[in-house]
């Protein structure tokens, strides 16, 4: 009662972490309260101290996959202590906020600091409806194809220039709002070093120019090496991947997949890739899932590999031409078709 002018007791929505009220504040701007369960980190801390027990007495089985499984659960276990701390997830969104202001159809909620613990985060309510919910797209008159593109051009720009993204971008997370992507619930989310986001850069021109050296310079100057690497032996699967996907149509390649198969051919050729690829490859595939439902006719390869390659010298977004222009254009409603339609003339 001392810092809310009204607080819903009843919660607006529920997880396994914490819960979320609504409140007013006493100036009357609408908020959220993301309250932590008591107790959660000893009760996690438990569950990861049995993972590991059952890690320890099954490894014979996990000698021969892709992924060690002790350090997958590392990697989640990380993940989740970060995830537990809401002063960290507050800061999150805060970058979030200032390496997007320049992207108008982008936006994040702001955070009250006064009201902002470890373990409660207070900030904006935002009003909108799930990035999937085809039926409010008719309602409001949305193009969902030129959502399905500016939603995988945010996510590109997060990795390939900011080499910080959102990696939970799942329906619930993702919000249609006054003609903005407002993104909520920043517990994951993923850094890259500036020599990994330039490797993936790299990566992706050299799938696109069907380039084999290219990508096993990249595999072997990021990778970790675990034996003996037949670099012929490399080549030979590294281009009969590329002859597979690439002598058919973009419009038929998933990128996850994509990434997944050179994943599984870097790791058959004693090369261990960077653990931060594990969780960008996770985010991959959650995003194209909400793509395929949105808009099942975009494929976010078809704008990945123009994105890298006009960014491949590393320029600023400005340069970016005509997703420059969709990358500051304020809204997806339909009678934006005309202009988009003058722009790919």
């Amino acid at each position: 009662k001392d810092c809310f002018l009204k607080f819903d007791t009843t919660a607006l929505a529920s997880a396994s972490i914490a819960e979320v009220h609504s409140a007013v504040m006493k100036d009357g701007a609408e908020v959220i309260v993301k309250i932590q369960r008591p107790f959660i980190y000893e009760k996690m801390k438990l569950d990861f101290e049995i993972l590991y027990k059952i890690i320890s007495l099954t490894k014979a089985r996990f000698s021969d996959t892709l992924i060690d499984p002790k350090e997958a659960l590392d990697e989640i276990k990380a993940s989740t202590e970060l995830e537990l701390d809401f002063k960290k997830e507050a800061e999150n969104i805060k970058k979030f906020k200032i390496l997007n202001a320049n992207v108008a159809f982008v936006y994040a909620p702001y955070i009250i600091d006064e009201f902002t613990s470890p373990k409660v985060i207070t900030m904006e309510r935002i009003c909108g409806f799930k990035i999937n919910d085809l039926e409010k797209y008719k309602e409001g008159g949305y193009d969902v194809n030129d959502v399905g593109r500016k939603l995988a051009l945010s996510f590109f720009k997060q990795v390939f220039n900011d080499g910080f993204f959102h990696a939970d971008p799942h329906p619930g997370n993702l919000l249609i709002t006054k003609g903005k992507i407002c993104y909520i619930d920043f517990g994951i989310v993923g850094q890259l070093s500036a020599s990994l986001k330039s490797a993936l850069n790299d990566a992706v021109v050299g799938v696109a120019l069907k380039d084999p050296d290219k990508l096993i310079n990249v595999l072997i100057s990021i990778g970790v090496k675990k034996g003996n690497i037949n670099r012929n032996k490399l080549y030979e699967e590294i281009d009969y991947l590329l002859d597979s996907y690439l002598c058919t149509s973009l419009q038929n390649i998933q990128m996850s997949i994509l990434l997944q198969e050179v994943f599984e051919c870097a790791s058959s050729n004693n090369i261990q890739l960077p653990k931060d690829l594990t969780l960008l490859l996770r985010t991959l595939v959650i995003l194209e899932g909400v793509i395929s439902k949105i808009s099942p006719e975009i494929k976010i390869v078809d704008i990945a590999v123009p994105f890298v390659k006009s960014n491949s010298a590393y320029a600023a977004l400005k340069d970016f031409n005509l997703d420059d222009m969709l990358l500051n254009s304020y809204n997806f409603a339909k009678d934006f078709s005309e202009m988009r339609t003058k722009m790919l003339q």
